[in-house]
Formats: structure tokens, C-alpha cells, sequence
């Protein structure tokens, strides 16, 4: 595990830009746009997971942070696909920014139970 940490610790810094960020002249890491993405992946994330925690990301990529944006989107898996609850302001902002993405996770669970209902009846002959 700290392995792998190291790995992408160093792949971050090979592809990270560093700014400054305008409040308080504090630094901070900003997504560089070009970076490949995949090695977010978590080993133990499922494809639909990604799939989702993925289009969390790019949708917000130039907004954060990496390592806020890291921790909203697994938020926000863990808030569409499992139920769970965060503080108030954390919920809110993972909403925000994960408008849209949050109904299309509710179309497909949507015509997931339609296609399991409907494959529940056998037709008679």
C-alpha cells in the first residue's frame, strides 16, 4: 500500500502544476488538464463506481484542489450509490457539483429495476 502511494505521489508531482492560489497566497496543487486521470482508480473501485467517481472528477477537475476533489468524489459515490450522509456543507457542495451526473445514476437504477421487474414474469404459451 505505501508502495502504491508512493507511485502516485510521484506521478502527481510529474504531472501537477503548482499555483498560487489568489486568497492568502497559500500553495496548492491544481489538476494540470492534460494528466491522465486513471491512476485515481482505486484497486478496490467496481467499473460503475469509476465510471461515475470518473465524470465526478473531469466535471470538476479545474475547480479544486486534488486532493479536495479526490475526497468529494468519493463522497459522492458513497452519497448516490450507498446512502450515506456527510456534515450539512459537505452534502451541499457534493450535490452542486455533482449535478446532473446525480440523475443519471437515477434513470439507470431506474431502468435497472424496470428491466428485473420485467424479466420476473415468464410469458405463457
Amino acid at each position: 500500500m505505501a508502495e502504491r502511494a508512493a507511485i502516485d505521489g510521484e506521478r502527481m508531482a510529474e504531472r501537477e502544476e503548482r499555483h498560487e492560489n489568489a486568497v492568502g497566497g497559500e500553495r496548492r496543487f491544481v489538476f494540470n488538464l492534460t494528466m491522465d486521470i486513471n491512476f485515481l482508480r482505486d484497486e478496490f473501485e467496481s467499473n460503475t463506481e469509476w465510471r461515475l467517481r470518473r465524470q465526478f472528477l473531469e466535471t470538476n477537475i479545474d475547480s479544486l484542489p486534488l486532493d479536495r476533489l479526490v475526497c468529494l468524489s468519493r463522497c459522492f459515490i458513497n452519497m448516490t450509490l450507498y446512502g450515506c450522509s456527510y456534515p450539512t456543507p459537505v452534502m451541499i457542495e457534493v450535490q452542486e457539483r455533482g449535478r446532473g451526473l446525480v440523475e443519471e445514476v437515477e434513470a439507470g437504477k431506474k431502468a435497472q429495476k424496470k428491466q428485473e421487474y420485467s424479466q420476473s414474469f415468464v410469458k405463457s404459451s
